[in-house]
């Protein structure tokens, strides 16, 4: 039973992710705390990133792309804007043209 509802929770992971941006975006603090405590996790875990890249890594090579990718994201932040209704007009833009 466990396991096939870890399987679906897994199936629903980007959904979840999805929903707690856009909570984000309207200024939930809390949704955004879980949004970027998750990211963080994502980005610092060494089992993830040893899977993803299995050979060691250049620390500071690795760390300016986190830099670089945070700059996009902060594009983003700044491309969508603070009034809501704006970002969600110009996300689903964004979404639709990607």
């Amino acid at each position: 039973m466990l396991m096939p509802g870890s399987g679906e929770g897994v199936r629903q992971m980007p959904d979840v992710l999805s929903a707690l941006a856009q909570m984000a975006i309207g200024g939930n603090v809390a949704a955004d705390d879980t949004y970027l405590n998750h990211i963080r996790l994502i980005l610092t875990d060494e089992r993830i990133v040893r899977a993803f890249n299995p050979k060691p890594t250049n620390a500071h090579a690795y760390f300016q792309q986190v830099g670089k990718d945070a700059k996009k994201m902060l594009r983003l932040a700044g491309y969508l804007g603070e009034d809501r209704d704006e970002a969600m007009r110009r996300w689903e833009e964004l979404k639709s043209n990607s």
